[in-house]
């Protein structure tokens, strides 16, 4: 028995890209750089590396940032693993001269299936981890999950803050989840969200709605469109005001002949048409790795330069983690 379907608010660990989609990584990812466009030339200013596990999942996390010619490392992630390689326990510090100070940790609980049931976070306090926030994880017999409660830290007990709750279709599909908000002693409605399928399960609509008294109140609506190999080609947000439509905000995508995706355009509504804002050109080598990513924004009629970032593979006979971004 394993989870088969995604739940709408689990907090993740990302490393900063620029792509509006995601990717897919044949070798393990060991690092990052990202360059701004600056004055007409490429300024790096942020990097990134992993050292990996033997199984190929991240052991330490250290990020740099360029300081004049040098580089600088600020920040790094540890992670643990049980026997079934699922992450226990992560923590987060920061560089304070040569030392390095702890800043938060996340500690993580799984049932027999290798599914979350607990997540624990606690930052660095007067020399001691302290609770922060806590999220449990509940399921179906049938492995849904169903429901995701959220706890804050408060007078050394677990209090009640947030509760998002799935229901699932025949096809095993979330079709709406309700957040709930608790006050004075019980749960109180705050949103909801309503999904739409085609037949091949791509999600076709999801509706946002806030609770309004008795009321449920469409604000917010998002509309997919996929290419006949089930790949997302169009992404448009739409806001609701007064029971009426307006467009907002527009994500292309197109895709290479090996399925990668190789440009994202994001564009805004203004005065009745799609005016052009982002866009992302993606290069993959030949194993489809994602290799580069080059960010332009839309000014004075025309695509201008702002960042690109790099990603760095490791081959997977090489444990060892690449140690130069330039």
């Amino acid at each position: 028995m394993k989870s088969k379907s995604c739940f709408f608010f689990i907090i993740l660990i990302v490393i900063p890209i620029l792509s509006l989609s995601g990717q897919t990584n044949n070798n393990p990812l060991v690092g990052s750089k990202i360059d701004i466009w600056e004055t007409d030339n490429w300024l790096a200013v942020d990097s990134v590396k992993y050292e990996l596990t033997i199984a190929n999942k991240p052991l330490k996390y250290n990020r740099w940032i360029k300081e004049g010619a040098n580089w600088i490392m600020v920040s790094q992630m540890l992670y643990e693993y049980d026997t079934a390689q699922n992450i226990t326990n992560r923590i987060s510090q920061y560089r304070d001269g040569n030392n390095w100070m702890n800043s938060e940790r996340t500690i993580f609980d799984y049932n027999r299936y290798n599914d979350p049931i607990s997540q624990i976070n606690q930052t660095w306090l007067n020399g001691q981890w302290e609770h922060s926030t806590q999220h449990q994880f509940i399921y179906a017999d049938s492995a849904e999950l169903t429901a995701l409660i959220s706890k804050r830290w408060r007078g050394n007990k677990w209090v009640n803050n947030e509760k998002v709750t799935n229901i699932f279709d025949k096809e095993e599909q979330v079709v709406s989840t309700v957040l709930q908000v608790f006050i004075k002693g019980e749960w109180v409605n705050f949103s909801r969200y309503l999904m739409e399928y085609d037949k091949q399960h791509n999600m076709l609509s999801q509706i946002t709605q806030d609770a309004s008294g008795k009321e449920w109140e469409t604000v917010f609506q998002v509309i997919w469109a996929y290419n006949e190999a089930n790949q997302k080609v169009t992404e448009t947000n739409i806001s609701w005001n007064d029971k009426l439509a307006q467009n907002q905000l527009k994500y292309t995508y197109q895709y290479d002949q090996k399925g990668n995706s190789n440009l994202a355009l994001s564009q805004t509504w203004f005065q009745g048409g799609w005016q052009n804002e982002v866009k992302i050109e993606s290069i993959y080598d030949a194993n489809n790795n994602k290799v580069s990513d080059l960010r332009q924004d839309w000014k004075d009629n025309k695509w201008n330069n702002a960042m690109r970032q790099f990603f760095y593979h490791q081959p997977l006979a090489n444990l060892k983690g690449r140690t130069s971004f330039e």
